[in-house]
Parts: C-alpha cells; structure tokens; sequence
C-alpha cells in the first residue's frame, strides 16, 4: 500500500537552501540559422528538443534557435551549468524561460532547489514532466502524486510561481475503470495545480483534445506544440494530422512551445515547426 505524502517532503517543499554551482563545460560548434518574421504573440520552444545539440553546445544551440525566430524556450536541464549561468545564456540571445520542467525525483527530494533555479531563471511557471516509470501502473500511485503536486503547487503559488502538469499517454490508460488523467485534474488544486497540454500524446492516446481543454479551460496553462503523422509517429508542426487551427484560440493558452522529441535534425525539424506555429499564432483571434 502506498503511504500518504510524507511530512519530510511537505517541510522541505517550503524550506531554504542554498543554491549549488557547477562549471561549463561545453564544446563548441557552428549551428547555421535563418530569421523569420515575429509577432506579438511569443513562439516558444522545449529544449528536449534540441537535447544533444544542447550539451555538445549551449551558446550555439541557443544563438541558433533565437535566429530562428524563438522569443523564448522551455528549460528542461542546465546541460553542465547552473540556473545563474543559464540566465545569463539566454540574455545574450534574447530569450527567455517563462517555464521550466523539474523531474519527479527532485521535485520529492529538492523542492525549495527547483523553486530557487526557476526565479533565478525569471520563469513564471515550473511543469513536472513526466512521472516515475514504478508509479503509472496503480490509482494509488497517481493518488500519491496528485497529492504530492498539491503541495509542490502551494510551494509554488507562495513564492510567486505555478506549477503544472505535463501530460503523456499513459495517463489516458484506465486502470480498473478509471482514467487517470481525469484522477489527476478532479483531485489536485485547481489553485495550486494547472497543466500543460501535450498535443501529440493527447492525440496519441485517442483524445479529443477540444474536449479535453473544454472540461476545464481555465486550468491549462501552457501547450506542447507537436503534430502526429498519419501513421502515429510524431511530425514538425503543420505537417501531421492534429488540427491546431481549429483548437487553439487566442488566450487559451499563456504559453506555446514547440516539441519534437525524436527529431534527427532537431534544428531543421525546429525552423520547420516554428514556421508554422507563428502563423498559428499569428491568425489566432
């Protein structure tokens, strides 16, 4: 049987602690970029995307997504650096991290850490990304963790943060009759715990996302911008089946971000998908 939340982690969630440096260590490469024309509304991008050109080089991935056209990206890890370098990386390039994603272990072990890195960084949101491979199996499980998110959000709301969930398929897996994404969004906050939709795995798991956003609008924060192609494998924005135009409006989400994950060109698979999620963006009304 699962144990409930734990008080050492609800004492650690609102704790201090110092914030812990480490060097740079990176090589550098050329990465070529083209610029695009931007608008008002900010195009975004996850650096999963960009992963491994990320740790062979920060700075030249970074120069080249901002050369592209992106006004501001995802975090999801320092790639050898600290939140304060980081910072510093991105207003070299004109970007910024209105969101960042912590891994489940450090959100249980090291939440006041998180919480700090992401001020640091001047982010307004921190996503759990994904949960535990061990804990996607029972509703007790995803019991555990929404309860565990609700006080990480309340962490979050007291030092001027959100928090949100970032979905994937398996959620929409039921378990003895229960869906456990509907778990999740009936048993967290609704002022502590929001989410950021991941359309590819919504689409993936045979959701109709306009329905899924209309069950609780105001809850869903922030989009994972990803197409599906006709055969289930993940495509660059526009050129998938997923029907983004006809989902997002304007205001429905505060932040967009494009997402590839198996990208074997990740800054070509980037150029393509931002194309199409600023004229997206740019036709919302």
């Amino acid at each position: 049987m699962i144990e409930p939340i734990d008080q050492a982690f609800r004492a650690a969630a609102f704790s201090r602690r110092s914030i812990l440096g480490c060097g740079l260590a990176t090589a550098l490469i050329a990465i070529p970029a083209s610029a695009l024309p931007k608008a008002n509304l900010p195009a975004g991008i996850q650096l999963w995307t960009v992963r491994n050109l990320m740790q062979n080089s920060a700075p030249d991935t970074l120069r080249a997504l901002a050369g592209i056209g992106y006004d501001e990206i995802e975090i999801s890890g320092f790639y050898g650096t600290n939140a304060l370098h980081f910072q510093s990386l991105m207003r070299d390039f004109g970007l910024t991290a209105p969101s960042m994603h912590v891994k489940a272990e450090a959100m249980i072990a090291e939440p006041q850490r998180a919480i700090e890195d992401a001020l640091i960084l001047g982010s307004r949101f921190i996503v759990l990304g994904a949960l535990p491979k061990t804990d996607r199996n029972t509703l007790d499980s995803y019991r555990l963790w929404s309860d565990r998110c609700n006080v990480f959000g309340a962490a979050c709301r007291a030092s001027g943060l959100r928090f949100a969930y970032h979905n994937h398929a398996y959620e929409f897996d039921p378990i003895d009759g229960v869906v456990p994404y509907d778990l999740i969004l009936e048993r967290t906050d609704s002022g502590a715990v929001g989410f950021e939709l991941d359309f590819y795995w919504a689409h993936k798991a045979g959701r109709d996302i306009k329905a899924l956003i209309a069950r609780a609008p105001k809850r869903f924060w922030l989009a994972h911008l990803k197409d599906a192609a006709r055969d289930g494998a993940m495509a660059d924005v526009g050129q998938g089946v997923i029907p983004f135009a006809a989902i997002l409006k304007r205001g429905m989400f505060e932040h967009h971000f494009v997402e590839r994950d198996d990208a074997t060109a990740p800054l070509t698979s980037a150029a393509a998908s931002y194309s199409a999620v600023r004229g997206l963006l740019n036709g919302l009304h």
